[in-house]
């Protein structure tokens, strides 16, 4: 069974991306480990109308176990609400195909949102998309949308 990390740490990374590098333009950083290359970089969530929603999500390509992460974190939503965040081939507007399966995102009483998505393989060279729909089924309008 895979561990899988804590809503609060998450949370803490999601601060610390926007902290280190801000939500407006994508960028990528390479660190080392003792356990081999981790690469991030970090996508605006651009809102489709002038709704005032926003996010960002983060890819984090770990070698060791040749992964990617995607953590995806939205802000302004209604409270309560419910969104399918889903990762496509191709950039915003395409008809890409799914990478991973549909997660949902469940806004808190302050309205925001935060999953994540995990795929096989890095993400270095590929033209991917996180896109988010009104929901509650992804068929429904998309919200956000952010290309890597």
């Amino acid at each position: 069974m895979k561990a899988r990390p804590s809503r609060r740490a998450l949370s803490a990374l999601v601060a610390a991306t926007l902290l280190i590098g801000g939500a407006s333009a994508a960028h990528a950083h390479a660190a080392t480990s003792g356990r081999g290359r981790i690469v991030t970089e970090t996508i605006a969530l651009t809102a489709r109308a002038r709704n005032g929603i926003g996010g960002q999500a983060t890819f984090v390509y770990n070698a060791h176990t040749n992964a990617t992460t995607v953590i995806i974190f939205v802000a302004h939503l209604k409270s309560g609400s419910v969104h399918p965040a889903l990762l496509r081939s191709g950039v915003c507007g395409g008809t890409g195909h799914a990478v991973a399966g549909v997660r949902m995102l469940r806004a808190t009483a302050k309205g925001h949102a935060l999953t994540q998505i995990v795929f096989p393989g890095g993400f270095d060279g590929r033209k991917l998309n996180v896109t988010i729909y009104q929901g509650p089924r992804v068929a429904t309008k998309v919200i956000l949308c952010g290309s890597l």
